[in-house]
């Protein structure tokens, strides 16, 4: 008995340790998994808390207490449960359309849902969107409060969108945001949208006409001015009232005027690009209301042509041409002034004699010039010329004298004939 228990001792030990191993193998995943369980309610208690603690922190202050109602301390003291910010009509209001200037208010309300206390507070808005008071800054559960927004646009926008930004104590939510939707109209109307001049000359005094209609009531033009304050000296702005019904895309607005542009001889020759700017009697309330103002002023005589004339050099580039084959470039000699109608343009004299030819041909009238065609010829079996225009002394020449009374003009060739 005694070798037959020694024998089996060492095997029972055997079984015994596979007993355990085996106990630790279902052990361990037991208490490895309740200590996960355990880590991650610790860190959803930590979430849901943080940012109600955070939002009621003693660094911020909240419209409570500026009010008194009621402390920070005392929130923190008193505050169970956890908020929840509701906005049962929408974050988001669309108006439709309104007119500039005009003022529109929109009340939303607020209300907490949550089984803690809801606190409130005036965020960010956009310049043009103005956050009313607010009637209670802290709600109860179930409590609601209402938000006013108000709004003035100062400038028309087929597309009107502003915000607004509630800051609040919901863990989940700490910012709501208020939007406004519509589109602003015109309360200060041009007819034509634009004004273009077209081409006037220098040397002569032009009048140009642009109506202006307020369409909102109460609003009248003050004043126009000019902005360019280079050329504001040639300019003279005035207006009349007239009957807005003689404009039937208008005939509703509250007052319609005739604006007379009257410009003077002297303005600088060349592309005119400017505004004219109206003064309301709303001008604290509005933006600069405006019109752009384009045109071309002109001396009286002027070439015009495409890209291989420069019009502020004088200069042509007929480039390198073939004797065999030859080659033609038009420019136009536009006139204009008192004299214009009775001009008789001549060519004086060309260099390269030979190699180049000039006409200038029948004139076609436009209201306020007379422009004549002007053709620049090499024939076929011109002699060679080398005119490169690389320095002043080889461009080659042609003057021309557009009316008796007018001075010569020339204009400075860039030509090469070869075989």
């Amino acid at each position: 008995m005694n070798s037959e228990g020694h024998t089996f001792r060492p095997l029972l030990t055997v079984f015994r340790y596979c007993e355990f191993l085996e106990m630790q193998r279902i052990i361990l995943p037991v208490f490895l998994g309740l200590a996960l369980g355990l880590g991650i309610g610790w860190v959803q208690s930590k979430a849901l808390n943080q940012g109600f603690e955070e939002r009621f922190s003693l660094s911020r202050s909240t419209d409570a207490e500026a009010r008194g109602e009621i402390t920070q301390a005392e929130i923190i003291k008193n505050a169970v449960g956890t908020p929840r910010v509701e906005v049962p009509g929408g974050t988001s209001f669309t108006f439709g359309n309104m007119q500039l200037g005009e003022s529109m208010t929109h009340e939303y309300p607020f209300r907490n849902a949550g089984d803690g206390p809801l606190v409130l507070t005036m965020g960010t808005s956009t310049c043009k969107c103005t956050i009313g008071d607010l009637e209670k800054s802290i709600l109860e559960p179930g409590e609601q409060t209402m938000i006013k927004l108000t709004w003035t646009p100062k400038a028309p926008s087929a597309d009107f969108s502003q915000s607004a930004t509630i800051k609040t104590s919901d863990p989940l939510k700490g910012e709501v945001q208020l939007g406004i939707l519509g589109k602003v109209g015109q309360s200060i109307v041009f007819s034509p949208t634009s004004l273009s001049l077209g081409d006037f000359s220098s040397t002569e005094t032009s009048i140009h006409k642009l109506r202006v209609f307020s369409h909102l009531k109460g609003v009248t033009v003050e004043s126009l001015a000019w902005s360019d304050p280079e050329n504001s000296k040639y300019v003279t702005l005035s207006k009349t009232e007239i009957d807005p019904a003689t404009d039937p895309e208008n005939s509703t607005a509250f007052k319609g005027y005739e604006a007379t542009i009257t410009i003077k001889p002297g303005m600088r020759i060349g592309p005119l690009n400017c505004r004219i700017l109206t003064t309301t009697s709303m001008e604290d309330k509005l933006d600069p209301i405006e019109v752009a103002v384009s045109g071309r002023v002109t001396g009286d005589t002027e070439l015009i042509g495409g890209p291989s004339f420069d019009g502020a050099k004088a200069t042509l580039t007929i480039g390198t041409v073939s004797r065999k084959e030859g080659t033609e470039v038009r420019l136009q000699l536009s006139l204009q002034g008192g004299d214009r109608a009775g001009a008789v343009p001549r060519v004086i004299s060309v260099e390269p004699a030979g190699s180049l030819e000039v006409e200038i041909g029948e004139s076609r009238d436009s209201a306020a010039r007379r422009l004549f065609p002007v053709v620049f010829k090499v024939p076929k079996g011109a002699p060679i010329a080398t005119y490169p225009g690389s320095s002043q002394k080889n461009f080659g020449k042609v003057v021309i004298k557009p009316s008796e009374n007018s001075a010569e003009v020339p204009i400075y060739i860039k030509l090469s004939v070869v075989e």
